[in-house]
């Protein structure tokens, strides 16, 4: 069937919940527990709210973000690309 009847769920700009619903969230804890660079990382990329998007907090906090996102050994996207 699709979509699936709970579609809707998955349709949300939530990282964590995203994680969950793909069954991420234990490796998550883990590479987090084990690397403090990649903690920093997801704690900077995993509070952006779609609405922010809309609003400038200025460079440095987009920097931050971008660099949070693709740093190539602590990265975000990186860690998503190695479990996903």
């Amino acid at each position: 069937e699709f979509p699936p009847k709970e579609a809707a769920r998955y349709y949300v700009h939530d990282l964590p919940k995203l994680l969950d619903i793909a069954g991420l969230g234990p490796a998550l804890t883990t590479e987090a527990g084990q690397d403090p660079a990649f903690r920093a990382n997801w704690a900077i990329v995993k509070d952006r709210a779609e609405e922010t998007r809309y609003y400038s907090r200025g460079q440095q906090e987009a920097q931050d973000i971008l660099e949070a996102t693709i740093n190539p050994q602590h990265g975000v996207r990186q860690w998503l690309k190695r479990n996903w």
